[in-house]
């Protein structure tokens, strides 16, 4: 798991253009977070920063948002 694997040593995750993936995937990766905030990870997300790209994800973007803050 990324939480053993992490405790031998810090891991990197990168997620590619997050813009694209569905509320249910966001959702997952908030969980996973969550359950990662103590280990030696980082988490690094990339996604477009304008609007169109987030069309028709408002739930998604707020979930972002909302774990942003």
């Amino acid at each position: 798991t990324v939480r053993t694997s992490s405790a031998r040593r810090p891991l990197l995750l990168v997620l590619d253009d997050v813009h694209e993936a569905d509320v249910s995937s966001l959702r997952l990766l908030a969980e996973v977070a969550e359950t990662i905030r103590t280990a030696r990870v980082v988490v690094l997300c990339t996604a477009r920063d304008d609007d169109r790209a987030w069309s028709g994800h408002v739930q998604a973007r707020a979930l972002l948002l909302g774990r942003a803050v």
